[in-house]
Parts: structure tokens; C-alpha cells; sequence
């Protein structure tokens, strides 16, 4: 692939991993005693997520099971970044793993820099409420659509992750 792709990919890395963290930095001094509301559907408040996105795996209190999950998602980072490169390689559109990585990788930043990944958009509809998540969590959500939409869909047979 030609050296804009590289160009333009790093970019969308900076851009969403920047994005994440001016979010995060914001919710982090303007939600800390107040929650702000707008419209019936959408509030931001701040919460500390010790688990990963959308809050699954909170309830970890060991140091153990804190270490096991970093872990994991190191590894799982790793996967992601051998399959961007194996894939840009192959000249593959890489923007779904490009967006996992930036969106993991401002989490883990959180994890080393707090202990927890800042959480603070909140959806909801009358008492139903999706789980607290930010920025991060939305374009690692967006990228693993992505990559499942291109294997599952778009790929060749003899081209698929999946065999």
C-alpha cells in the first residue's frame, strides 16, 4: 500500500485515541460533582469502570484477577496489532483494527494512570440504562463490527480470518 494509507491510518489512531482522552480529561473535571443531562435520552456522569467496556468484569477485587485482566487485554492488543499488520500487508483496509487499538489502548492508559478507565456516557429510556461507556469503548465496539462485517461478509471464503 502507498505511504498515505500509512499516513491516513496513523492519523485516525491519533485522532480517536486524542479524542478519547480529551473526553475523558473533561468528564473527569466537569462531572465530578454533578451529572449533566440532556434530554431524556443521554447523561453524562462520571464512573470508574474497573472492568472492561461497558463495565463487564467490574466486580474483580483481587490484585490476581486486576493482573489477569490486564493481561488479557495485552494480549489482546498484540492479536490486534499483528492482525493490522498482517492484514495491511495483504493490502486489507485496516480502519476497524486501527480504531480497537486506539480505543484499547486509551483504556489501558486509564488503567495504569488511575486504577480504573473513566466511564461517563450514559443511554437510557425511562429506568432502562446501557452500560456507562466513553469514547474508547465506542470505537473498539465500532472497529469489532468492522472486522466481523468484513470476515463474515465482504471477505472471500479463502480470504477469512476464520479458515
Amino acid at each position: 500500500m502507498k505511504r498515505q494509507h500509512v499516513i491516513w491510518y496513523v492519523g485516525l489512531f491519533s485522532l480517536a485515541f486524542v479524542c478519547d482522552r480529551l473526553t475523558k480529561m473533561w468528564a473527569l473535571y466537569s462531572l465530578a460533582d454533578q451529572a449533566i443531562t440532556i434530554g431524556p435520552f443521554l447523561t453524562f456522569e462520571l464512573e470508574w469502570n474497573k472492568g472492561v467496556s461497558f463495565g463487564l468484569f467490574s466486580q474483580l477485587s483481587s490484585h490476581t484477577a486486576y493482573y489477569a485482566l490486564m493481561t488479557s487485554i495485552g494480549l489482546c492488543c498484540l492479536f490486534f496489532m499483528y492482525l493490522a499488520c498482517s492484514n495491511y500487508k495483504k493490502q486489507i483496509n485496516v480502519l476497524s483494527e486501527v480504531l480497537v487499538l486506539a480505543g484499547a489502548l486509551s483504556n489501558v492508559v486509564d488503567r495504569f494512570t488511575y486504577g480504573a478507565v473513566i466511564d461517563f456516557i450514559q443511554i437510557h429510556a425511562g429506568t432502562w440504562y446501557w452500560p456507562t461507556f466513553n469514547v474508547a469503548d465506542a470505537c473498539i465496539v465500532v472497529g469489532i463490527f468492522g472486522i466481523l462485517l468484513r470476515e463474515l461478509v465482504l471477505a472471500e471464503p479463502d480470504e477469512s480470518l476464520f479458515g
